[in-house]
């Protein structure tokens, strides 16, 4: 599709030179866009390569905007809405990309269930001796036991010191004489 500029240049008339008339911008729409051509024009400047100045464009939420470098103001030129035409044909399909770098790891899954109970393993090697445990608390007392045997006589001990004078006795009761008496040693 040409644009605007060429349009211009195909259909200019060289013996006038004299500025385009306001309707060459709707002639140029009707003829390369007749569903915009039909739409209430806001505005229409003279449109020769000379007197043209350079034209800016923007989209301002729903509209498209237009104005000259030499300008403020912006001029709504079409409502984005308006600008739907029929659906084309679908188009072929891009090149593949480059590869990209590989992602950071996800986080961690939740734990699976429980497996089937596995076979009966193989004895194990016996440990090491554990260390020896703290002492035991003192048992309660025994009963008492039975009385022991008679020990044998022990040796006779040393001579000892010659004891003190005894108090006299009380007198004894009247006896018989005796004649005799023989004390042992």
């Amino acid at each position: 599709m040409k644009n605007f500029k060429e349009y211009l240049e195909e259909n200019k008339k060289p013996e006038k030179t004299t500025p385009v008339k306001k309707n060459k911008f709707k002639e140029y729409l009707e003829e390369t866009n007749p569903d915009l051509a039909n739409k209430k024009i806001i505005k229409i400047v003279d449109d020769t390569p000379e007197a043209q100045p350079l034209v800016e464009f923007r989209e301002s939420g729903s509209v498209i905007q237009f104005k000259t470098l030499n300008e403020d103001k912006w001029n709504n030129l079409i409502y984005l809405n308006e600008l739907k035409g029929k659906i084309g044909p679908k188009g072929i399909d891009g090149k593949d990309g480059i590869g990209g770098k590989d992602g950071k790891d996800g986080l961690d899954g939740k734990p699976g269930k429980n497996g089937s109970k596995g076979d009966k393993g193989d004895p194990g090697k016996d440990g090491l001796p554990g260390k020896d445990g703290l002492p035991g608390k003192d048992g309660l007392p025994g009963k008492d036991g039975l009385p022991g045997k008679d020990g044998l006589d022990g040796k006779q001990g040393d001579k000892g010191d010659t004891g003190k004078d005894g108090i006299d006795g009380k007198p004894g009761l009247k006896g018989d004489p005796i004649h005799r008496i023989k004390i042992k040693e």
